[in-house]
């Protein structure tokens, strides 16, 4: 259940803004994951990662907000060009959560 969309890692992110602010490139570019990760699975890693165990409950698709769709894919392909490579979802994920809880 949830959404399936694509995570990335902030820290690839900022190099990669980084690196192109510092190119000469003037167009607009999507950055993104070349995959997708549901957000029950981004719920049961990071259950798994802390050692918790809970159990998760779905409101529904009525729950969800105006904005959402499922599945989101952000089209990477022109900053691929430029050297974005960005890590599968699940070790966006889990580089995240060793981040801030680890």
């Amino acid at each position: 259940p949830g959404s399936i969309k694509p995570f990335v890692y902030a820290g690839d992110t900022a190099r990669f803004l980084v690196a192109i602010g510092l190119s000469k490139n003037e167009k607009t570019l999507n950055l993104g994951a070349f995959d997708e990760m549901s957000v029950e699975s981004v719920a049961l890693l990071t259950m798994e990662m802390l050692g918790k165990s809970r159990p998760i409950n779905w409101l529904g698709e009525n729950a969800n907000w105006a904005g959402d769709t499922s599945p989101v894919l952000i089209d990477s392909s022109r900053a691929k060009l430029f050297g974005w490579n960005a890590r599968p979802s699940s070790d966006a994920i889990q580089l995240a959560i060793r981040d801030i809880y680890l």
